[in-house]
């Protein structure tokens, strides 16, 4: 997680002062030359890819919505577009399975055959960026909002490698980024105040919470056999509790970040460890990613009213996809079916109803505290195989249970 780093952080400090100390109109350029850097920074080789990517997006977007003003097809030229984002996206995470074993097997020889990537893999936010341009090429090509109509190329640019989303978020929309950053004014006490509260209780949930929950947990995960049950079940609920501190206080220096350059950035969780469902508790999870599966997979692809079968088809497939643009692995494979058999189990339960209405009255009894319990319990056993692959969780749930 970069932002948490001392040389990151100082950069972004820096940036923030030159930032109010330029006239209005010069605000994005220092946004545009500290968004390079950064990137530089992160992904060196690939500064030139994502600004391509961003250029060809903006201008077909442009064109395909006059042609739409004026009544003609747009249909070949949005599928070709949206299939290069996708498909571009899709061939860095292929090429990560490969790039990944050899630079685990031999790190040195490695550098040498996949030259310029040392221990990326893949491009660094390349993900977050395919993301936004998805946004991008969808809102400007449907010309209904004057955002995409009068902003500037920079504020695109501006808005795509903003330092503090750039590489895991929050998604932010770039409507509400350019209409903010047009009426920005600088931060008073109290926008002051809601920054650093924000960004202290992200460092902490970062380096001390999460931090020493992995150091001490993961390890009894990758060697179950080394501990007995309860402490086991302790360290697989740890686990969960670490990734949640992990990016939810990541999530919490973005906003922080944000807040600074007088951008109120959407917030990215809603405490999921306290759902009392696994279908509430992907919603309350990377809240702006999930709007953009609902908004941009689920809604185009199965409608607003589908039948029951495609309601659950598409749960299905948003949570797939939702898991695996992780990384093209077993891992999140096998996640993106645990948790999406989840949620439409949740949801064909609620679709018994009028049904069984005694069973539905008997089942809402259940404490909250008994349902939270039983929803974390299966994000954590979900998490095992994050932390570990999916063969290794069958060896700690056989610990668990003493077989």
């Amino acid at each position: 997680m970069s932002l948490v780093s001392l040389p990151v952080f100082g950069f972004l400090v820096a940036t923030v002062l030159l930032y109010w100390g330029v006239p209005g109109r010069g605000r994005v350029w220092v946004l545009l030359a500290a968004g390079a850097l950064f990137a530089v920074g992160q992904a060196t080789i690939f500064l030139p890819l994502y600004v391509l990517l961003a250029g060809v997006t903006w201008v077909v977007a442009g064109r395909l919505a006059a042609r739409r003003r004026v009544g003609r097809s747009i249909r070949v030229g949005f599928v070709a577009m949206l299939s290069v984002l996708v498909v571009n996206l899709l061939a860095w995470k292929v090429f990560e399975i490969p790039a990944h074993t050899a630079i685990a097997a031999a790190p040195e020889l490695s550098r040498l055959a996949f030259p310029g990537y040392a221990d990326i893999f893949i491009p660094v936010g390349l993900s977050f960026l395919s993301f936004r341009l998805i946004h991008v090429l969808v809102e400007r090509t449907r010309g209904r909002r004057p955002e995409f109509r009068a902003a500037p190329v920079s504020y695109l640019l501006a808005y795509l490698f903003f330092p503090p989303l750039w590489i895991a978020g929050p998604l932010q929309r770039f409507e509400d980024f350019s209409r903010q950053l047009r009426a920005a004014r600088r931060p008073g006490l109290a926008e002051l105040n809601h920054a650093a509260i924000r960004i202290t209780s992200g460092l902490v949930k970062k380096l001390l919470v999460a931090d020493a929950l992995g150091r001490w947990a993961q390890p009894l995960l990758l060697q179950p056999d080394t501990t007995d049950p309860v402490t086991l079940a302790c360290a697989v609920y740890a686990a969960s509790l670490q990734l949640y501190m992990d990016f939810s206080g990541y999530s919490d220096i973005a906003i922080g970040l944000g807040r600074l350059f007088g951008i109120q950035v959407p917030e990215n969780f809603d405490w999921p460890i306290l759902a009392t469902d696994i279908a509430t508790f992907w919603r309350k999870w990377h809240i702006t990613l999930h709007t953009f599966f609902r908004d941009y997979v689920f809604l185009p692809l199965f409608g607003t009213r589908p039948r029951p079968w495609k309601t659950y088809l598409g749960f299905m497939v948003t949570i797939f996809l939702f898991q695996i643009w992780h990384q093209l692995s077993w891992t999140f494979l096998f996640l993106g079916l645990f948790h999406g058999v989840g949620v439409v189990g949740v949801h064909a339960w609620r679709s018994t109803r009028r049904r069984a209405p005694t069973l539905h009255r008997w089942v809402a009894r259940t404490p909250t505290p008994l349902a939270i319990w039983i929803t974390f319990t299966w994000f954590s056993i979900g998490n095992i195989v994050f932390m570990t692959d999916p063969m290794q969780m069958w060896t700690v749930l056989a610990r668990l249970l003493c077989l």
